[in-house]
């Protein structure tokens, strides 16, 4: 048994996981966006954090930001959005699903809090999927 024959059928699994991730984290957004109710949270804090660039250990800096708001349930619950340009403290509109909000909140008037880099992950990780399974499956076939 050659080693490909273990290590293809693995990358074949983590990529469909992941891939099957993504997709239900974008639906849940999307629920929250088309059919969730409204409130007004806050940006509780942002974080900066430096990426490593071909092995020197420095690289673009990534900006996280933590939102909170409290639910129809009157519960708190907090979030976070990669790249929403906002202050500290600011005041936001967020949208979410009753069922689920912590997995379906966003945010409806931030510039830069879309989800594009969720949406190019699960394009990228579809593809190496796709491509793993025809090269693992395809000599049954």
């Amino acid at each position: 048994m050659d080693v490909f024959d273990l290590v293809l059928p693995l990358v074949l699994v983590i990529s469909a996981g992941i891939t099957l991730a993504l997709a239900r984290s974008l639906q849940a957004k999307s629920r929250g966006r088309q059919h969730g109710l409204t409130t007004t949270g806050r940006c509780l804090r942002i974080t900066f954090e430096e990426g490593p660039v071909r092995g020197v250990g420095q690289g673009p800096k990534t900006q996280t930001s933590v939102f909170g708001f409290t639910d129809s349930n009157g519960r708190w619950v907090e979030f976070e959005v990669y790249g929403a340009y906002v202050r500290e403290g600011s005041s936001v509109t967020v949208r979410y699903d009753p069922a689920n909000p912590r997995q379906s909140a966003t945010l409806s008037d931030v510039r830069g809090a879309t989800s594009c880099a969720e949406v190019a992950a699960l394009v990228i990780f579809a593809l190496v999927t796709l491509v793993m399974a025809v090269i693992v499956l395809g000599p049954l076939f």
